[in-house]
Order: structure tokens, then C-alpha cells, then sequence
């Protein structure tokens, strides 16, 4: 992400695996464009249907949201991922690359990307910094056993700068989501959402990672 004067410049990828292979969020899974939405001090700025979008602002400086949803039902894993990044730009002479902290994941799977049932995992927190963002203040989990229906907050540490959460796989075959969030010092809460992160039990076709 990028202010260029007084333009708002956003790519933001859709996929990548634990090789670090990034997959585009325009890619058709026959389900529709990624949707992407910005708001301004709470109000609808601008709504694209690109994961890649250049956007005029306001030179004044103002709250910013920035939404982007990707689903791919058709998937048998990441079916849904929601991305959400708050931000206070203002103008910028010469181009500035905003300053984030992204959120992700990297479960231990096997070759079909699936857990063991009734285990409790230690999954590391993966978290990548753009532009001259701040020390990370805060970094939040939560876990879903129903496709993002509800959510439980899951326990985060941190040993030696290294982030991790704990979680209980279900007894019986299924699928886990994750979301996540993670605040800067001095910064709002940028996030991500993941559905259908990992299966348990049975194979899955793509192992998930954060934007």
C-alpha cells in the first residue's frame, strides 16, 4: 500500500503457501471478483471489485478502512479470507509506502494439508512488516469450528519475538478457520480473517498463510 500524493495505491494479494507462492485474489473460481471497500472517518469512500486499486483521497488527513473479501467456495480450503487494514495517511510528496503489519499463520500439516483430530496445536504466528511500521502492541487470535458462524479466542505468547497460538482440533474430521489481528504501537488494528484454514481428519487441497 502506497500514498502517491494525493492517491491511495492497494495491492493486496489473495493467496500464498508456505513457500511463500503468492496467488492472485483476481483469479476465477467461478464465484465472482474479490470485493473491495474504503472507508473515510466512517463513511463509504469508494467500493472496487479489484484486489489492486488506485483511489483518489482527500489531501486532508482523515481515519481510513480498507476491506477486501475474496471468497472461493468452489476451494476445498481458504474458501473465504476477509482483510482489514485501518490507517491515518496523509498527503505524501514524494510517495510514501504506508507502514503495516501483516497477520498470518503456518500450521504443522501433513502432504494434504491436514491435522490429526482431538489434538491440541501449536501454530506459529507469521508477522511482515511493510514501510517503517512500529513495534506490534498487540496480536489477537480467534478460532472457528463452524465456518465462521462463532468464534473462541484462542491463548497468543510470545517467546524470544516469536508469536504463537494454541489450539484444540475438534474430535471428529473437519475444518478449522482462524482470524487474527494485530495493532502497532500508536496504530489501529489491521486483520485477517481465514475460513476453512486447515482440515482435520480428511484432505485439503491448499495450505493457508496470511496476506
Amino acid at each position: 500500500m502506497e500514498r502517491r500524493g494525493d492517491e491511495l495505491v492497494l495491492r493486496l494479494g489473495g493467496y500464498a503457501d508456505a513457500d511463500g507462492h503468492v496467488g492472485s485474489a483476481e483469479a476465477d473460481w467461478g464465484d465472482g471478483a474479490p470485493r473491495f471497500t474504503l472507508y473515510r472517518d466512517g463513511a463509504l469512500a469508494a467500493e472496487r471489485t479489484s484486489s489492486v486499486v488506485g483511489i483518489d483521497v482527500d489531501p486532508t488527513p482523515g481515519r481510513y478502512r480498507a476491506e477486501l473479501n475474496v471468497r472461493a467456495p468452489s476451494l476445498r480450503l481458504s474458501t473465504r479470507r476477509d482483510i482489514t487494514l485501518e490507517f491515518t495517511p496523509a498527503h505524501a510528496d514524494p510517495d510514501l509506502t504506508l507502514p503495516f503489519t501483516a497477520i498470518g499463520f503456518a500450521p504443522s500439516l501433513d502432504l494434504t494439508n491436514t491435522a490429526e483430530t482431538h489434538r491440541t496445536m501449536q501454530i506459529p504466528i507469521t508477522l511482515t512488516s511493510q514501510g517503517a511500521a512500529s513495534e506490534v502492541r498487540t496480536v489477537g487470535v480467534e478460532v472457528s469450528y463452524d465456518d465462521g458462524a462463532t468464534w473462541q479466542k484462542t491463548p497468543v505468547s510470545r517467546h524470544s519475538g516469536a508469536w504463537r497460538t494454541r489450539v484444540k482440533n475438534p474430535a471428529r474430521p473437519g475444518y478449522v478457520s482462524l482470524r487474527g489481528h494485530v495493532v502497532n504501537a500508536g496504530r489501529g488494528p489491521r486483520g485477517v480473517a481465514t475460513r476453512n484454514a486447515a482440515g482435520t481428519g480428511r484432505p485439503a487441497l491448499c495450505r493457508p498463510l496470511g496476506p
